[in-house]
């Protein structure tokens, strides 16, 4: 398997696909439509082992997003195949256990 992709959240804004088994997009989801959208879409990678599940990056700074972002996801979420569309949270470190007594 290979290893997870580097992302730089700091830059770039990531969105999760669920797409749906049976349509062209499931087996080439780097052909997704993108020309519809205020802002550029990437293939990153499958999940893990998750066929169905897809990360992309959005291109263009975090703001531009911001400001497009129901236009983005609604017009994501009626491309044929996509079953769900969701915004990836920024990972957050844990605290060690017993930091707090340092």
């Amino acid at each position: 398997m290979a290893p997870p992709p580097a992302l730089s959240y700091d830059t770039h804004t990531y969105l999760t696909l669920t797409l749906k088994p049976d349509t062209p997009l499931f087996h080439d989801p780097r052909s997704l439509q993108s020309r519809s959208l205020p802002v550029g879409v990437t293939h990153v990678a499958q999940i893990g082992e998750l066929q169905d599940s897809h990360i992309y990056q959005i291109d263009g700074p975090k703001s531009e997003f911001e400001r497009v972002k129901a236009q983005v996801l609604a017009s994501l979420r009626e491309q044929q195949g996509v079953v769900k569309v969701e915004v990836m949270p920024e990972p957050k470190m844990r605290v060690k256990r017993g930091a707090e007594d340092l």
